[in-house]
């Protein structure tokens, strides 16, 4: 079905939605950042080791912005 909005559609769009809204909760730290801080790693990302810095930095901008454009998107589709 491809080009077409089904049900796993709205399902990845609601978790998602539900990602940004704990990273948001958390000050836009990873939940499990913390978790590894917390248990002894000297840094909990794991981004810079496949990525290079500079990007890792900025990963939530990056996808956020990706996020708000397919929501837009989306909603383009949906309109008569």
């Amino acid at each position: 079905m491809v080009g077409s909005i089904t049900l796993l559609t709205w399902i990845a769009l609601t978790i998602v939605a539900s990602e940004m809204v704990i990273l948001a909760a958390n000050d836009w730290e990873c939940p499990l950042t913390i978790f590894a801080e917390h248990h002894g790693a000297e840094s909990g990302s794991v981004a810079d080791l496949f990525l290079p810095r500079q990007i890792s930095d900025h990963l939530f901008q990056i996808f956020g912005i990706l996020f708000g454009v397919i929501c837009v998107l989306l909603f383009w589709r949906l309109l008569p």
